[in-house]
């Protein structure tokens, strides 16, 4: 699976992921199978488009999208304890003008709030930032039971130590990424 981060400096004038021309675009491979990867956490990298940068911790996800208190290490304290994304999910009240601003913001010909669901790009259960823009996502309700199936599948590999938690987070933006999110469409 090739995740394109073309978004992550913005997209071009149609709004489209990969419609942008010359960006600084990084493509990072990642393998569908249940290999454990080698430690990313130490390695930092910065991407840089235009007045936008963004520095990460995983290859190919920012920072900003991420729960700095889930690590590799701390996933028995804190994802793979039942219970444990009640603590952290935003309120409706923060989400809800959220999805109503993405919604234009994406250009989304059906305004209609009851048609998406807010959702986390990076899920809260595989060690996303749950209250942060750029992890939310006014995702089509066609993509959102999909998603939902395939973030409860990452989140038990991941807790029964059969893929890497910078992997499951990688195989998630990418599937959200082919479903429409576009970082500067969520930040905007």
């Amino acid at each position: 699976m090739i995740v394109a981060l073309a978004l992550l400096g913005g997209c071009g004038s149609s709004g489209g992921i990969g419609s942008g021309s010359g960006s600084a675009a990084r493509s990072t491979s990642t393998s569908t199978s249940t290999t454990t990867a080698t430690s990313t956490s130490a390695a930092r990298s910065t991407s840089t488009s235009a007045t936008t940068t963004v520095t990460t911790t995983i290859p190919g996800v920012p920072v900003d999208m991420l729960n700095p208190a889930v690590t590799p290490a701390t996933i028995e304290t804190t994802i793979c304890v039942s219970g444990y994304t009640t603590t952290i999910r935003p309120p409706v009240s923060f989400t809800e003008p959220l999805k109503v601003h993405q919604i234009v913001t994406y250009g989304y010909a059906d305004h209609l709030v009851r048609d998406y669901e807010e959702d986390h790009v990076i899920a809260l259960e595989i060690g996303g930032a749950a209250a942060s823009a750029v992890n939310l996502f006014p995702e089509p309700h066609t993509f959102s039971v999909p998603d939902d199936t395939l973030e409860n599948s990452l989140h038990t590999q991941v807790c029964t130590g059969r893929l890497a938690l910078a992997d499951a987070q990688r195989q998630m933006l990418a599937a959200k990424v082919a479903h429409g999110y576009s970082r500067a469409a969520s930040a905007a």
